[in-house]
């Protein structure tokens, strides 16, 4: 698992997930393709409680995945302006010794499942 401030990436249940730690601790799980063009949101940076698409400089809400800027750089303008303004889905997640759970729906059984960890658990979803 990353420090504070530190985020990677990990596939569970067929879902390629962003890991992020804000500064002060708490663990964010979410979608690690940001929207409008996929790119991965784990390549990015944390500042304060958002996280910041790398190329077209989008920031989101760790907590909630909703648009705080969209696409506000040169390129994020020419290209986000195509497009309705779309946070990235959010999961719990809770931090378990070394190991991650992660609220995620489950893949098929025979589906490969690991993030950080080779035996991170999958939660129900919250409703």
């Amino acid at each position: 698992m990353p420090g504070r401030g530190g985020i990677t990436y990990g596939d569970i249940a067929g879902h390629r997930l962003c890991i992020a730690v804000s500064h002060d601790g708490l663990v964010h799980a979410f979608d690690d393709k940001c929207p409008p063009v996929n790119n991965p949101l784990s390549s990015g940076k944390i500042s304060g409680y958002t996280i910041e698409d790398p190329v077209l400089g989008t920031t989101f809400d760790l907590k909630t995945g909703e648009v705080h800027e969209w696409c506000p750089g040169k390129l994020g303008v020419f290209v986000g302006g195509m497009f309705e303004p779309k946070g990235v889905p959010v999961y719990p997640v809770r931090a378990k010794g070394k190991h991650l759970e992660v609220g995620i729906d489950a893949a098929p059984k025979d589906h490969k499942r690991n993030l950080i960890s080779d035996d991170a658990k999958i939660l129900p979803p919250e409703h």
